[in-house]
């Protein structure tokens, strides 16, 4: 979260870079005037037709052009609420989808490295946190137009009926902003402690997801469900706090008003009698009275709806900010020809759009490449070559940088010194050609260490990451892939009898396989992606012996085409496999 800082009413970065916002203000502004001259007319009208009924005793009859402008301005009056409230939800709608884009676009743009870090804060802000901005936008800001219009229009016309009652108006209309402001200090950044407290459990229930099954396995569930219950608890604490605030601040404002208008209905009263002043000035300003109090007292009312919006319009620029900064300067980093930037954490096919797919395999040549990490760099000056035709295995202990590697390859991760040089050689695999304007460079098949299977079919996840312009394989090459990494019979028995393995539903995080059985139709899925440029995260993980040297097998066929195979290894098995060892560290 941000650090806790004085806010205006209306944060400065809505109306300079959200559109809706603006667009908003301009129409609720000419809405707000437009309510105002139908308030003052129906208090000028009511207050004359009421004065002539009770002084001159006028017939029913002769009351009916009044009560007819009189109901002519009511619906007026219920027309204009309902347009603005009717805006004012479409806008709240745009401005939360356009703020919702944003920071699921810079979730997107974040570096691979950093993504599971911001994922979970992110996905709290882009949705329960920019919720909030709802009622901001549906009672807050109509409010503060309201009043930034409507209290000085009434307070004017209150001054031309009877000078007194304006002078009691002014005199007491600064209570509210008085204690509005005390309500403002006790409730300081208890929004922000609120949205803080929600993203600690959101946290807390996505990590207890992602890592379920090692919980049970090591009996932590419990322990586990006691942190979510504690944060649990925390959130409800903050909740029960800024409502009761809220309660209490509206019953406050409401009593305050209520003795403010009571003042000038008795002056009112006592000069009625003595005959100081006409009834129908008397009756006109009766009824603008409460006008006068009343924006002020919704603006203190829905103050805590502006806090929690606020809080989250914070969270969401620094979110912005924060994605920004951190993603700043990833790109391109295989020299002239790169393979493009990744995004989202899923492996497959990166930079294909607008790449001659499969037309050209990269010798890729690695200077002196360094990474900033959290302390040193990760990695430190990496040299080598990655030479199409042979498998390349990175090695090194963890955390010495092979994946931040990996990452710069595809152009996702900046370097921070050194570079890495791409030359391209004849691919002797054929490839679907691409469009004529495509310019030619490599693109990458990309295994991450922890793949993503997605919900649906078998089918669907092979054909996930292929490329636009390459065409579907028929099913019998999907069969056939799925053998290669021993897939096909286990997929069948899942179907069952007479069941087609392709069209074998998996749930979400690849429900329904195992972890062994997901990482082999992830590397078939790698298999399948026509990219001269294969990059695989330990892509026998979780594997056995057997099924292991299948994998194996199956990245050796794809350097035997002349491709460029790059492996991060830690087992033996998978080093002894590879033609080429580089050392990676960190410093």
């Amino acid at each position: 979260m941000s650090e806790r800082r004085a806010r205006p009413p209306l944060d400065p970065r809505l109306v300079r870079e959200v559109g809706p916002v603006r667009r908003y203000l301009a129409l609720g502004t000419g809405l707000a005037v437009a309510q105002t001259l139908v308030t003052v007319g129906l208090a000028i009208v009511l207050g004359g037709a009421l004065a002539d009924a009770i002084v001159a005793r006028l017939a029913p009859s002769s009351l009916v052009a009044p009560l007819g402008w009189i109901a002519l301005l009511v619906f007026a009056r219920v027309a204009l609420t309902f347009a603005q409230t009717r805006f004012a939800q479409h806008s709240a709608g745009q401005v939360v989808a356009d703020l919702q884009s944003r920071v699921l676009g810079a979730v997107l743009a974040t570096p691979l490295r950093h993504v599971q870090s911001v994922a979970p804060a992110r996905a709290t802000v882009a949705t329960v946190g920019l919720e909030s901005l709802r009622p901001y936008f549906t009672g807050y800001l109509p409010t503060l137009l309201s009043a930034s219009v409507l209290t000085p229009v009434v307070v004017l016309m209150v001054f031309v009926q009877d000078p007194l009652s304006a002078l009691i108006a002014v005199l007491t209309l600064p209570l509210i902003p008085v204690f509005m402001w005390l309500i403002g200090r006790l409730t300081e950044g208890r929004s922000a402690d609120r949205l803080a407290a929600l993203e600690r459990l959101e946290a807390a229930h996505h990590d207890m997801l992602e890592g379920l099954p090692t919980l049970v396995h090591a009996r932590r569930v419990g322990h586990m469900g006691r942190r979510i219950d504690a944060l649990s608890q925390s959130y409800r604490r903050t909740s029960m706090t800024t409502l009761r605030f809220a309660f209490l601040s509206a019953l406050v404002l409401e009593w305050l008003t209520t003795l403010c208008v009571a003042l000038i209905a008795v002056t009112i009263g006592l000069r009625l009698l003595e005959g100081q002043m006409t009834l129908e000035a008397g009756l006109i300003v009766l009824i603008l009275a409460p006008d006068i109090y009343l924006p002020l007292r919704q603006l203190g009312a829905a103050f805590h709806a502006s806090e929690d919006g606020l809080a989250a319009v914070d969270a969401a620029f620094d979110a912005l900010a924060a994605d920004a900064g951190a993603g700043g300067g990833a790109g391109s980093a295989v020299g002239v020809a790169t393979a493009g930037g990744g995004g989202g954490g899923a492996e497959g096919a990166v930079g294909a759009a607008g790449a001659e797919v499969g037309a050209t395999a990269p010798r890729i040549a690695l200077r002196d490449v360094s990474v900033r990490a959290r302390s040193g760099f990760a990695p430190w000056r990496a040299r080598g070559e990655l030479v199409p035709g042979r498998v390349t295995a990175l090695v090194g202990p963890s955390g010495a940088g092979k994946t931040t590697l990996l990452h710069a390859l595809v152009g996702a991760v900046s370097l921070d010194e050194g570079s890495i040089e791409c030359s391209t050689l004849p691919a002797s695999s054929p490839a679907p050609a691409a469009s004529p304007a495509a310019p030619a460079r490599p693109t990458a098949a990309y295994l991450e260490q922890r793949p993503t299977i997605f919900p649906g079919t078998v089918r669907r996840n092979l054909l996930a990451f292929l490329p636009p312009e390459a065409s579907a394989p028929p099913d019998a090459r999907l069969v056939e892939v799925l053998e290669r990494v021993g897939l096909a019979r286990v997929l069948a028995t899942h179907a069952g009898d007479g069941g087609d393995p392709l069209d074998l539903e998996l749930g979400p995080h690849g429900a329904g396989l195992s972890r062994g059985e997901a990482q082999r139709l992830a590397v078939a899925r790698l298999l399948l992606h026509p990219a001269p440029l294969v990059l695989a995260d330990e892509p026998t993980a979780h594997l056995d012996a057997d099924t292991e040297s299948l994998v194996l097998d199956a990245l050796r066929s794809r350097a035997d085409l002349g491709h460029t195979v790059v492996m991060v290894a830690h087992r033996p098995e998978l080093i002894a496999a590879a033609d080429h060892v580089i050392e990676v560290s960190a410093a």
